[in-house]
């Protein structure tokens, strides 16, 4: 981190950054999925590549998983014990608590569908040793289930992960 700066819109960082020494020199760019802040980025700093922080991008699928749960099931929502169980990575769950979250979700076909296809999709985003040639040959999987989503209630996350691609 090289500064904190108030301010979340252009008008309120032109001043900072249009005097911040080397910004031709910024290489790398690490940020969560903001289009405001995208923006500025590609603005101010011509030469760096953008990374989307992959906190940012698990945080992003989960909100949107959460929210559409809420829609789904108000009441399952406000089930403390279920909620830990929903915003957990399943390949944290002891048996005990998959068989408990396996009988929530099977009264419920979507959410069951969403679930599983948000763990899936958390699943390629927290690997972290991935080299440029496996990552290739995965990609056609990964933009499979993105497109999944596209013709889902999540429809609005598919876009945000499309337009992030690249990042």
């Amino acid at each position: 981190m090289f500064d904190v700066v108030l301010g979340r819109s252009a008008a309120s960082l032109h001043g900072y950054l249009k005097r911040l020494p080397g910004r031709e020199h910024v290489r790398v760019i690490v940020m969560d999925l903001s289009e405001t802040y995208r923006r500025i980025a590609q603005q101010y700093f011509p030469n760096a590549m953008i990374v989307a922080d992959r906190f940012h991008v698990v945080r992003l699928v989960n909100q949107h998983f959460l929210r559409l749960w809420q829609q789904h099931d108000p009441e399952g929502r406000k089930n403390r014990g279920l909620l830990s169980l929903m915003r957990r990575h399943h390949w944290h769950l002891s048996s005990v608590q998959k068989e408990r979250l396996h009988q929530y979700l099977a009264q419920s076909p979507v959410l069951r569908a969403l679930y599983f296809a948000k763990q899936q999709l958390n699943g390629f985003l927290v690997m972290k040793s991935l080299k440029a040639k496996r990552a290739k040959q995965m990609l056609p999987q990964f933009l499979a289930l993105i497109r999944q989503f596209e013709q889902s209630p999540a429809k609005a996350l598919a876009a945000t992960l499309l337009s992030w691609l690249e990042p």
